[in-house]
């Protein structure tokens, strides 16, 4: 019987390369004709009334994306290691939000249709030496 293999931590598996807003805004400017400058000043709006919604805890929808929201973790007891200084000890980690996302049915569905090359397979698990 094959040995299970171990996978990642999914923090480790996100992708390297990044799309960055500057490519994002020489796209839309390419595809539109409206210049990157006009573009620029919009989605700064856009992200600024995105973010003034979450702070004013409210859930933002954004089609054919998904869903952002504020989800309140409760406190909680948690252990203080004191930077390795002494004895941990037992401390009260205070109620926050923390930002959740949903992704929305069409994303997930036409993310799941992206084929998987078998080098991104590999490159999911831990390397055995």
């Amino acid at each position: 019987m094959e040995e299970k293999r171990k996978l990642k931590p999914q923090r480790s598996r996100r992708p390297s390369e990044k799309l960055n807003l500057t490519d994002v805004y020489f796209a839309i400017s390419e595809e539109t004709g409206f210049t990157v400058s006009d573009i620029k000043k919009v989605l700064t709006n856009y992200f600024e009334v995105i973010n003034q919604g979450l702070h004013d805890k409210k859930t933002v929808l954004i089609p054919r994306v998904g869903t952002l929201f504020p989800s309140l973790k409760p406190e909680r007891i948690g252990v203080s290691l004191k930077g390795g200084q002494g004895a941990p000890e037992k401390i009260i980690v205070p109620a926050a939000f923390r930002l959740r996302f949903m992704p929305s049915d069409s994303m997930k569905g036409s993310l799941a249709k992206v084929e998987v090359t078998p080098q991104e397979l590999e490159d999911i698990y831990i390397k055995e030496d």
